[in-house]
């Protein structure tokens, strides 16, 4: 199977930053013109600002960290930035979380008006998870989006973050605690709770790692750090894994180049093998391309781009 394959694996590490406090801000009321600079709105330099300081900030975290592992942005909503990168082992993995940790530390530190907070979780590619091609402007699809139940249990775990802590997807989370990992990143966990829609509304673990750095003013308000012992987190992310992924989307981590994480669900390892098998016979001539299955409901990128402009 070839790197260009439609069927060749591929998991991805998300992270979704979000502003605090930013309804309450633009929804205030001024009446003085000076409230209102450049013919914009009164919030727009503090709201809108925001892409490129965390941008930057997240580049910097990433240049003193590691230099071939960046974050690529892939789309922002509304006041919310979603980024993306693949990973190879679980080492990229907490490389990326940290890089990623550090920039949220860094931005709500610089003192600024508005504070920001983040979720990570993990997403694969292409049996529980699909990347969309979207339409550029000259009707070309070169931009991707990504949908799936991992990309959807993201978003609803991101509901439960804080300037303090950074939630964590339990999939990630066993990657993240895996030896190492330890050594620069502190996990709390507050219990399950049960998320609309997703593992058909079974309670799903929230696991956070720590956002600040803890002070002396933030113990005298009664914050409590992360304080998780990492080796029985990471017994438990892997045993709640396993009871759910032999009926259900949430399977244990493949990467393919790291023996550490190299076993797959059998439904998984079963769907691989029959892609596999027709892609051999396609390449010898004897097989059905699949897409010619799929019926009249799948568009390519040239159908999307006219179905949303009529």
């Amino acid at each position: 199977m070839t790197k260009t394959s439609e069927t060749a694996g591929e998991v991805r590490v998300f992270a979704s930053v979000d502003l605090i406090g930013s309804t309450a801000l633009k929804g205030k009321f001024f009446s003085d013109p000076r409230q209102y600079p450049f013919g914009k709105p009164h919030w727009y330099m503090s709201v809108g600002a925001f892409y490129a300081r965390f941008l930057s900030t997240l580049n910097k975290a990433g240049s003193k960290r590691s230099k071939d592992k960046r974050w690529v942005l892939v789309k922002g909503i509304g006041d919310e930035l979603m980024l993306t990168q693949a990973i190879r082992t679980h080492h990229d993995a907490h490389d990326l979380a940290v890089i990623f940790r550090n920039a949220l530390r860094t931005f709500n530190a610089d003192g600024g008006e508005l504070r920001v907070k983040g979720c990570l979780w993990l997403a694969g590619f292409p049996i529980n998870n699909a990347k969309i091609p979207l339409p550029t402007a000259k009707g070309t699809a070169t931009v991707e989006d990504y949908l799936g139940p991992s990309i959807d249990a993201g978003f609803r775990i991101a509901k439960f973050a804080t300037e303090h802590k950074m939630i964590v997807a339990v999939d990630l989370a066993l990657l993240l605690t895996h030896q190492r990992a330890s050594n620069d990143l502190r996990f709390g966990f507050d219990g399950q709770v049960t998320l609309k829609g997703v593992l058909d509304n079974q309670t799903y673990p929230l696991i956070w790692i720590e956002a600040v750095q803890e002070n002396a003013d933030e113990r005298a308000a009664g914050y409590t750090p992360g304080e998780c012992v990492v080796p029985t987190l990471h017994t438990f992310c892997r045993d709640f894994i396993k009871k759910k992924q032999e009926a259900s989307w949430l399977i244990m981590p493949y990467l393919e180049k790291d023996h550490d994480y190299h076993e797959q669900a059998e439904w998984h390892r079963k769907i691989r093998a029959e892609w596999l098998l027709n892609e051999k016979k396609i390449s010898n001539g004897r097989g059905k391309d699949p897409k010619s299955r799929v019926g009249k409901s799948a568009l390519d990128a040239d159908q999307v781009h006219s179905a949303i402009l009529q």
